[in-house]
């Protein structure tokens, strides 16, 4: 069945970028939004940033945005999924929460219509069984920023079909994204497992004093060219996103030295939470990362 109309499933830091990412190559796309302001105070802080930092010139943005036009919000979940021939889920990661979604996915969208979750963490196996289509449930995990990453991790479940493995591969290519397949389950797919080590890294590196957060970004900007490090990262993913995603791999491993610092905790709590609030790491919409003077130390 040929991939014609998609329903994005939340409206966060990620569900709205997908939608747009998807509705500016043509596609029919319904925004399933609780609140549905936060789609537009996300594109806001979105065009504010990448307008600072010049990464994308004026013209290629404007028409990157034009997409977001062509998003059509529902608060309605029922009239959301009407038609989806793809359901994109990309909700907090939260395991029960996900396998909510799915049940209800399952019940309202058409019976050939493919069930993905956009998951940083979690397997679709944990989540397939709360569905009656088992095979055609699949992860589709999206980077930050869909516009400027463009790739996605693709990894079925314990019976994905091939060809619904191949249609989402070639609907990745038709949005301008490279597909990441991933042969066989793994905790955070193919190039999120290794962001992940990062993030671990880095985190425990500032948490426990060793280093200021801004002198890791410092020399992964010069190492990598990149234009923001592990820091700036975490800020654009949500840091109670983040959390949820390292307890998921502490959940895992069972190491303490996998659980995230009561230092992140601290700023979770005082709602420092990155882009989406205007503070994390940095500040927001000019983050520090983002000033010439910055490499300059």
């Amino acid at each position: 069945m040929p991939i014609k109309k998609i329903a994005v499933l939340g409206a966060g830091t990620m569900g709205a970028q997908i939608s747009v990412q998807i509705a500016q190559h043509g596609y029919e796309v319904s925004l399933h939004a609780r609140h549905p302001e936060r789609f537009q105070k996300t594109l806001r802080d979105l065009q504010s940033y990448l307008k600072d930092t010049g990464r994308i010139p004026k013209p290629v943005l404007e028409e990157w945005l034009k997409g977001a036009e062509k998003v059509r919000l529902c608060t309605d979940l029922e009239e959301a999924l009407q038609e989806a021939d793809l359901v994109v889920e990309a909700v907090s990661e939260n395991l029960e929460l996900k396998r909510k979604m799915f049940a209800q996915m399952d019940s309202l969208a058409p019976r050939g219509a493919i069930l993905s979750t956009t998951s940083s963490s979690i397997p679709i196996s944990q989540v397939e069984d709360a569905t009656r289509r088992r095979d055609r449930c699949l992860n589709l995990h999206f980077y930050q920023l869909p516009v400027l990453v463009n790739m996605v991790d693709i990894m079925g479940g314990t019976q994905t079909g091939s060809d619904v493995m191949e249609a989402a591969k070639e609907f990745i290519q038709s949005i301008g994204c490279i597909p990441l397949v991933v042969n066989k389950e793994i905790l955070g797919f193919c190039f999120a497992r290794i962001l992940h080590s990062t993030y671990q890294r880095t985190l425990s590196l500032w948490a426990g004093g060793y280093a200021d957060f801004r002198d890791i970004d410092r020399g992964w900007m010069i190492f990598t060219q990149m234009p923001r490090g592990p820091f700036g990262l975490m800020d654009a993913v949500g840091l109670d996103v983040l959390y949820d995603l390292l307890m998921v791999y502490y959940g895992e491993s069972k190491n303490p030295q996998d659980h995230p610092p009561q230092a992140l905790r601290d700023m979770i709590d005082r709602k420092e939470l990155g882009m989406k609030t205007g503070k994390g790491f940095y500040s927001y919409p000019n983050p520090e990362y983002a000033r010439p003077y910055f490499l300059k130390g």
